[in-house]
């Protein structure tokens, strides 16, 4: 997972299982903070945490760098990886067109639009996406969930 400890996932989570954070930045509080844009990412988080696998991989990626963040963690989750990103990140571009159609998220969880800033007006629309490494068989079948509240 990407963030650090008073992050708002980690915060949610915390209760129910163990928690590892990650922030690029060593400026912020996390368990490590190794570059999750880096191709040697998966084994520097192996390395790190003495070859141990996350079960899940929770996280809100920079924007510009989603679909290395993806890669990596679907390296290494053992069950999953959730990802809240923008709407965008589902159009066929020349970067991630390809790789979308043969990894199609399992579960798309549409957000209402939200704002984060007052000084960013543009409101931006948002999903979470949820591929299951281990569910080859079941690729080209994206499940559609709509929250408009």
């Amino acid at each position: 997972m990407c963030g650090g400890p008073t992050d708002a996932v980690a915060t949610r989570l915390r209760s129910t299982c163990e928690i590892l954070t990650n922030d690029v930045s060593s400026g912020r509080p996390a368990d490590t903070n190794l570059n999750a844009s880096l191709e040697l990412f998966p084994e520097d988080f192996l390395a790190a945490y003495s070859g141990k696998r996350p079960e899940w991989v929770v996280t809100s990626p920079p924007y510009s760098r989603a679909l290395t963040f993806v890669k990596a963690a679907m390296s290494l989750a053992t069950k999953g990886v959730a990802f809240k990103m923008p709407i965008f990140f589902l159009e066929p571009c020349a970067d991630r067109g390809g790789w979308l159609q043969t990894n199609p998220p399992s579960v798309c969880v549409f957000l209402r639009r939200a704002k984060y800033t007052r000084a960013n007006n543009a409101k931006t629309g948002e999903f979470w996406g949820v591929w299951y490494p281990q569910e080859m068989s079941c690729r080209n079948r994206t499940r559609l969930v709509f929250c408009p509240e």
